[in-house]
């Protein structure tokens, strides 16, 4: 059954038995909150009846309407599978498919590549010491090598992470620059797919963004205390 949008007038098809369900217009553009009338009356058709027409009639012929779109309601019902698909979404899901890192990823990347990078520098730092050649310039070089292989990594993380976003990729690149590259790394971390449609934190950004505060203000608070302590000690 067919009904028009009484915001952009297209045409929205959908099965007799969703009446009175809210749906949102699938229409680009548009997507307004609908509720879907009791089909009491003839549904429209894209074509005037084939019988009863007379040229000389004035019964006024309905003009061809752009397609209609097929798709779930907002509230969920009992329905037959119609033809045609468009992913309905709610808040905290993505709208299309983003590709790139998800958080979690972003996440066990971040940490694998700590790990990795601590294991190693360990070694070498541990190899250097013990040889008798090459000193601290080669312990510094040795050192610069594995940090440029972990910027790079990580870059290339936050590349797709930020493609998963909805941001541009390029703003990886800001990963270089120390200050700003903390907040580009704190948005993959925390930012859920396609957030930059959403332009609101799910449940699970939320929670870890006081997680994140609670690492850096529980140390900062326990060095307040230990002052204080110490100075009323003195």
């Amino acid at each position: 059954m067919k009904f028009p949008c009484p915001t952009c007038h297209n045409n929205i098809d959908v099965p007799p038995e969703w009446s009175g369900n809210t749906i949102n217009c699938p229409h680009v553009g548009c997507g307004s909150s609908i509720t879907v009338p009791q089909f009491g009356n003839p549904p429209v058709t894209d074509s005037p009846p084939a019988t009863g027409f007379s040229p000389h009639s004035h019964t006024p012929v309905q003009q061809p309407v752009a397609p209609s779109a097929t798709y779930a309601p907002s509230a969920p019902v009992t329905t037959p599978q119609v033809q045609g698909q468009l992913r309905h979404t709610s808040f905290g899901e993505p709208s299309r498919n983003y590709g790139g890192l998800t958080r979690v990823t972003y996440w066990l990347g971040t940490i694998a590549l700590g790990i990795v990078l601590g294991i190693f520098g360990a070694v070498v730092g541990a190899a250097m010491g013990n040889s008798s050649r090459g000193g601290a310039s080669s312990i510094g070089i040795a050192f610069f090598i594995i940090s440029a292989i972990g910027g790079f990594v990580q870059i290339c993380l936050a590349w797709s992470r930020l493609k998963n976003i909805g941001m541009k990729p390029e703003w990886s690149l800001l990963m270089l620059i120390p200050l700003v590259g903390l907040i580009v790394h704190v948005r993959c971390l925390l930012f859920q797919e396609g957030y930059e449609d959403a332009k609101k934190l799910d449940t699970t950004g939320k929670t870890l963004v006081w997680v994140i505060l609670g690492l850096f203000l529980v140390p900062f608070v326990f060095g307040l205390i230990a002052v204080a302590i110490s100075s009323l000690a003195g």
